[in-house]
């Protein structure tokens, strides 16, 4: 009942002096935001119960649809410190209703007769013993679960591969970190080990490429594929921004070949970090390919 993926809220009234002239932010509202203060409390206590009308209000409609028998099917699952499923809520109004027994698996309630409202006419309740069926696999039916395989399967490695190299890098600060977040991959079954040492190259490629290797230093300020929500209500996502006190440097990963909506995309990031007072000393688009090239805008 309570589940969110990503919860954001906007925390509002803040001191301008403290957040570079912002009054509102727009921050992760999961439990964590209640130890920020009575503003935090107040916000987290608003989404739960938004979660538990919204909830509740499906469950009613759910339950109020049946014509003449409803047939409700869930789990038996201890209650560890408050309602939140709703099995919770069914076990809790057995037991309320003081008809709740351990072990007891089925309960019924009203007649089981089906009476057809419109006519007042008995009907005999039919019950399917037995269900026919065969295998999809045996009609030659094959479900594409991934978008990317529609696509030919070299067209499905180069998004794969472009996917993977930026999920990385959006782990890599330094040259330090190049090890670990391989390692990490590599072991969560991500990346294949005969693909270790080419996928090492690249990184490494990339980190101490001439005209980036200042920029991997890890006493720098960066942010990788940090969202920045516009005053149009646009969400930008550079791939990484370094900064230095208000100057910062704009870094945007691609692969594949050069193309003119790659300068409008770190053009616009320019445009947005601008608003916010930074003044950008550089705009470089890596691609990243057999070779790594940088391209400065």
């Amino acid at each position: 009942i309570y589940r969110q993926l990503d919860p954001k809220a906007w925390y509002d009234n803040l001191n301008k002096e403290d957040f570079n002239g912002f009054e509102s932010i727009l921050v992760n509202a999961s439990s964590n935001i209640e130890n920020t203060g009575e503003l935090g409390i107040k916000i987290y206590k608003e989404q739960q119960e938004e979660l538990e009308l919204d909830n509740f209000n499906l469950l009613y409609v759910t339950l109020t649809r049946a014509k003449e028998q409803l047939y409700i099917i869930s789990e038996n699952i201890k209650v560890k410190d408050k309602l939140r499923l709703y099995s919770h809520f069914f076990i809790d109004f057995l037991k309320n209703s003081e008809i709740w027994e351990e072990g007891e698996q089925i309960y019924k309630f009203g007649k089981s007769n089906r009476i057809s409202k419109k006519d007042e006419e008995r009907l005999n309740t039919e019950i399917q013993k037995e269900f026919i069926s065969t295998s999809w696999q045996d009609h030659q039916i094959n479900i594409v679960v991934n978008s990317n395989l529609l696509w030919d399967t070299e067209r499905d490695s180069a998004i794969k591969f472009g996917n993977l190299i930026h999920e990385i890098m959006a782990k890599t600060i330094s040259d330090k970190d190049i090890g670990n977040v391989i390692d990490q991959y590599i072991n969560n079954g991500l990346l294949d080990k005969k693909d270790q040492e080419k996928i090492n190259s690249i990184i490494f490629e990339i980190v101490n490429h001439e005209q980036l290797k200042n920029y991997f230093d890890d006493s720098k300020i960066v942010m990788t594929e940090r969202e920045i929500l516009t005053n149009d209500k646009q969400i930008l996502i550079p791939d990484r921004l370094v900064f230095d006190e208000n100057k910062v440097t704009i870094i945007d990963y691609k692969t594949g070949n050069p193309d003119k909506k790659h300068i409008e995309q770190i053009e616009k990031y320019t445009l947005v970090l601008q608003q916010m007072n930074f003044m950008v000393v550089e705009k470089l688009l890596v691609y990243i390919d057999n070779k790594v090239k940088v391209k400065k805008i």
